[in-house]
């Protein structure tokens, strides 16, 4: 019986090298493409924070143009309420409390000053780190100055808005 010693096949060596190669260049494909879902995801918030501060400037914005003055009430612990006046009974208030902002309308100013509030009805914003709404001199103008945070991204936005219907 011959053997021949001139074998085709692919030996067990070669194909344990084979299959090293093949990890090593699978490995590299999975970091590849976590570190760029990674920045995706990192990029995705960054612009969602972007998106919800605009919204946020622009939503506050319409309410002091609307509005014919603004009272900042600061007696409840951990609250701070923004009251603006509209017509002659009506009141809307921004109530920044945590990381979040609500807003609540009534018609009557001493019920605007301790309105209760939920989640569900009354949310205006998330991510808020804070809200400063100031009065410029003469009373005819605030400026808005917002800040978000949200993980590591944080966004800040202000904003002068001139009262419409000062008297």
């Amino acid at each position: 019986m011959d053997i021949s010693r001139d074998n085709k096949g692919a030996s067990l060596l070669e194909l344990i090298i084979a299959m090293m190669i093949a990890a090593i260049i699978l490995s590299m494909i999975f970091l590849f493409i976590n570190s760029a879902s990674k920045g995706f995801r990192k990029t995705n918030d960054n612009v969602n924070l972007q998106i919800e501060a605009q919204t946020i400037i622009n939503q506050l914005s319409n309410l002091v143009m609307e509005s014919s003055e603004m009272e900042i009430y600061e007696e409840i612990p951990e609250e701070k309420r923004y009251i603006f006046k509209y017509g002659m009974d009506e009141y809307y208030t921004v109530i920044s409390r945590e990381s979040l902002l609500y807003q609540v309308f009534t018609t009557d100013y001493e019920q605007a000053k301790t309105a209760p509030y939920t989640k569900e009805e009354h949310l205006l914003a998330e991510y808020v780190q804070s809200l400063d709404i100031t009065k410029t001199s003469g009373n005819r103008a605030v400026d808005i100055d917002l800040r978000l945070s949200l993980g590591n991204d944080n966004e800040r936005l202000t904003k002068k808005v001139k009262f419409r219907n000062t008297r």
